[in-house]
């Protein structure tokens, strides 16, 4: 019976710094669960948590070069990022939740840690595409409901 070894989080990260992805896979199966669950003890929201979890490896990937491990372990520096993006989610629900509350007939503000998936849902029901033609370039705009005129931008 032959027994393998698990690599090190230093040893998969120094393959990833030179862009193995297979060890990268390795890391995400090692750390995926505990960065989605804090993800979603910050969050509250199984979706969102996903969000995060996502965008925390992609950002790990675009910056393996800058990784700080610490005592060896790459899941601080992760839970880092997970945080950072959660932040980021945050002030982006804020943001969409003013432009909700100047929008004629918008619906009731979201409340709660489920604030950006209020904030989809009210916004897609919200606003809709508009098409406007400027000279020959073709340009999509968000426009509210009922105000939406040919040609021009609101």
């Amino acid at each position: 019976m032959t027994h393998q070894v698990r690599p090190s989080d230093e040893e998969l990260w120094s393959s990833i710094a030179a862009g193995d992805e297979l060890a990268f896979g390795r890391l995400f199966d090692r750390y995926s669960r505990p960065v989605y669950n804090h993800a979603f003890r910050l969050t509250g929201s199984w979706s969102t948590a996903e969000d995060v979890t996502q965008a925390t490896f992609l950002v790990a990937w675009r910056r393996r070069h800058d990784a700080r491990l610490v005592d060896g372990s790459a899941l601080p520096w992760l839970l880092v990022i997970a945080t950072d993006a959660v932040r980021s989610e945050w002030r982006s629900a804020r943001r969409w939740l003013a432009l909700l509350r100047r929008l004629p007939d918008s619906p009731p503000p979201a409340s709660g840690l489920g604030l950006a998936r209020d904030l989809r849902r009210g916004v897609g029901q919200a606003c809709r595409p508009a098409h406007a033609r400027e000279g020959s370039q073709d340009r999509v705009m968000m426009v509210p409901y009922g105000r939406c005129k040919a040609g021009t931008s609101t």
